[in-house]
């Protein structure tokens, strides 16, 4: 069975994590400056909007509230952060894959930390998360 080149695209820049808010996200297109846009849809596949991976991951989350990469507490939609793995003052973009959302008290913690000095257990569990995703898109990419 063949794969289209728009799945390929999707299957490439969907977040690495296949759970809620994560995978309300699908990939849209890339715009004149490079930036990824996705597509944001609620459980029942109600469109809830577009945007760039840092806007696109507050619209989901909105939706399906998610849980704090470092300790997997809810999080209420007043006080989700968007933690970068890598931080930007490493040159860590705002792409999805280097995007998980944390609690106040873990990301203000992390501060501009690379994951794995922060939490040897987190940067673990996101490397396994990333093994998983990209055997996937090499899985669809032999088809």
């Amino acid at each position: 069975m063949s794969i289209s080149p728009m799945d390929r695209l999707q299957l490439l820049f969907a977040h690495s994590l296949d759970e809620p808010p994560y995978n309300l996200l699908r990939y849209k297109r890339t715009d004149a400056q490079g930036v990824h846009l996705y597509d944001v849809y609620a459980l029942d596949g109600r469109h809830l909007g577009e945007g760039g991976a840092l806007k696109a991951i507050q619209l989901a989350h909105r939706e399906h509230p998610g849980k704090c990469w470092y300790c997997d507490t809810g999080i209420p939609i007043s006080s989700v952060h968007r933690d970068h793995v890598k931080p930007r003052a490493s040159k860590g973009g705002n792409d999805l894959h280097n995007i998980v959302i944390a609690c106040p008290k873990h990301n203000c913690a992390k501060s501009n930390m690379p994951i794995a000095a922060f939490d040897a257990h987190g940067a673990t569990k996101y490397l396994d998360v990333l093994h998983d995703h990209l055997s996937r898109v090499a899985r669809a990419h032999q088809r």
